[in-house]
């Protein structure tokens, strides 16, 4: 993706460390996201409350 080559630019950064955070954290994405966006918890606290 381009903002891996923009960012990999800089000094002392190379791109696979970059891809290591943006694909650690679920708010980076690769692709654009669809219109409408369905989540669905499967977390204890989400079963517990029902």
């Amino acid at each position: 993706p381009e903002g891996i080559e923009a960012i990999s630019e800089k000094p002392d950064v190379s791109k696979n460390e970059i891809y290591g955070v943006a694909t650690f954290y679920t708010q980076f994405k690769f692709h654009k996201l669809g219109k409408n966006q369905i989540k669905v918890c499967m977390g204890t606290a989400c079963h517990v409350k029902g």
